[in-house]
């Protein structure tokens, strides 16, 4: 995640911006506001690791919770043969 944000900071310089911290809302809760003394800490608390976390979530219930939508491909005509074998 370090090598993300040093291409951020590279791309940032090339327009002359200084990476830095959104200031801490007292009273907007809709931010995140996890503490952190420089700004390559912030960004890795505050949004890679909750991205990654919402992406592992997702794969996790696309990927091992959808049965349901594995049965779907049987309604490809190539899979139809293979799937009649098992009824007739």
């Amino acid at each position: 995640m370090y090598a993300l944000f040093e291409k951020y900071v590279a791309l940032a310089e090339e327009f002359c911006i200084d990476p830095s911290m959104p200031r801490h809302a007292g009273r907007h809760c809709k931010m995140p506001n996890a503490p952190a003394a420089t700004p390559s800490q912030y960004w890795k608390t505050n949004m890679n690791l909750p991205f990654m976390d919402h992406l592992l979530q997702e794969l996790d219930t696309r990927l091992l919770q959808g049965h349901a939508r594995l049965n779907v491909q049987y309604l490809i005509p190539t899979k139809v043969c293979t799937c009649l074998r098992y009824f007739v």
